[in-house]
């Protein structure tokens, strides 16, 4: 990254407060972890006492009038929290571009939907019978999607990650490696001075838009 203050502020559509235009960032960080060549940004009251005592070389904030050190460039904007995304979007590393296709070394079951053109399934990974792969997915290394598994649209799911049949995920859910999901629960009744297992046979749903759960 590098870039200026006012470089910044026209990114975001955002109006100088104060500082120089001209002044070089080459970082991105927390308040509490900036220092002057970073832009950093203030989205909640909670983080008040980060911004008196932050070192950043540019703060995005919301509230003209928040206590903010007089070394640093304030530019505000709309929504903080939105207008630093976009700095990391433009700056930070993204993930690598969807590439749709069944990899060498994976396995999909022949009765699973699973179309290579629509859907990314990494190597190792492994798809059974009548798991339903929505399209813009993601299946990463590894990954197991059990029988009967429903998975929506533009999910990601990580390496190493274990979805058990019958699990019926929504749109645009991010799994991290190695989060298994569905899997049996330690559930016990004592009868006659034994531990008795009790079975759990329902399943698990995850409506869209969520983040490892």
């Amino acid at each position: 990254m590098k870039t200026t203050v006012g470089e910044i502020a026209k990114m975001v559509s955002g109006e100088l407060l104060r500082g120089d235009a001209s002044q070089l960032l080459r970082n991105f960080a927390a308040l509490d972890q900036a220092d002057a060549s970073c832009v950093s940004f203030y989205g909640n009251p909670k983080y008040r006492e980060a911004l008196r005592s932050t070192r950043a070389g540019l703060v995005l904030l919301a509230d003209a009038e928040a206590e903010a050190p007089e070394a640093g460039a304030l530019v505000k904007v709309a929504n903080p929290v939105l207008a630093f995304d976009q700095v990391i979007r433009a700056f930070g590393t993204l993930p690598p571009a969807f590439e749709p296709g069944i990899a060498e070394g994976a396995y999909v079951h022949p009765e699973a939907d699973c179309d290579p053109a629509q859907v990314s399934v990494a190597p190792n990974a492994t798809i059974q019978g009548g798991a339903k792969i929505g399209r813009g997915t993601r299946i990463g290394p590894g990954a197991v999607v059990g029988e009967g598994v429903v998975i929506g649209e533009d999910c990601q799911i990580a390496a190493n990650v274990t979805i058990c049949h019958g699990s019926v995920l929504g749109n645009r859910v991010i799994l991290h490696p190695g989060v298994v999901i569905g899997a049996d629960g330690f559930g016990f009744e004592l009868v006659n001075g034994r531990h008795c297992k009790i079975e759990q046979l329902g399943i698990v749903r995850i409506e869209d838009d969520v983040i490892n759960p």
